[in-house]
């Protein structure tokens, strides 16, 4: 407090909300910063905790809607789509053998939602299909994140790409054959295409 709030900051009116907590184990709360503040020359003040009817707004709350996939869910606790940035690497090339090539992304350090098959934006590219899973269909390989760019070509390998997280549109499954993943790529690229923001 007294290196960083009062030395560095120079701060005199110090606001938290009321379930702030400090300090080794979280042992600090808000009437020990109220203390030191009398002490160090600051005032402490607590500001209501700001919510909706299914509680406050956390970084809890929001980790816990992407984990299970509820990425609308997670757009309303931040207040902005969530989304993840990865590199454009060489896959199998699976994808445009049956007529919807994807980018697969690596290197990615934000946090990835539950497997399944997602609308997405591509930041400044399109709208995109995005499958987060082991492509059971063809490989039950280890987890990828792919992306289908709907209307679009081009050569996005090396290149580093953002994508927003819109909505969920169904679990990841196995087919019985590739004509049936072609049929159900078709339709998901149609819900993309339907998508309308929140």
């Amino acid at each position: 407090m007294e290196e960083l709030l009062v030395g560095a900051l120079g701060a005199k009116l110090v606001v938290v909300g009321t379930n702030f907590r400090f300090g080794a184990q979280r042992a600090g709360d808000f009437a020990l910063l109220q203390s030191l503040g009398l002490e160090l020359g600051f005032h402490a003040e607590p500001a209501p905790l700001a919510g909706d009817d299914q509680g406050p707004w956390s970084s809890s709350r929001a980790r816990d809607a992407i984990r299970a996939g509820d990425v609308v869910e997670a757009a309303h606790v931040l207040g902005r789509p969530h989304s993840f940035e990865g590199t454009v690497v060489r896959g199998a090339q699976r994808g445009r053998t049956i007529g919807f090539p994807t980018a697969n992304l690596a290197e990615i350090i934000e946090m990835i939602p539950k497997r399944g098959v997602y609308a997405v934006d591509v930041v400044g590219i399109g709208r995109g299909v995005m499958n987060i899973g082991v492509r059971p269909t063809v490989s039950g390989e280890s987890e990828t994140c792919e992306v289908f760019v709907l209307d679009w070509s081009g050569d996005l390998y090396g290149k580093r790409i953002r994508v927003e997280l819109l909505s969920r549109i169904r679990d990841e499954k196995k087919f019985a054959s590739l004509d049936e993943l072609k049929a159900q790529i078709a339709k998901d690229a149609d819900a993309t295409r339907a998508h309308r923001p929140a």
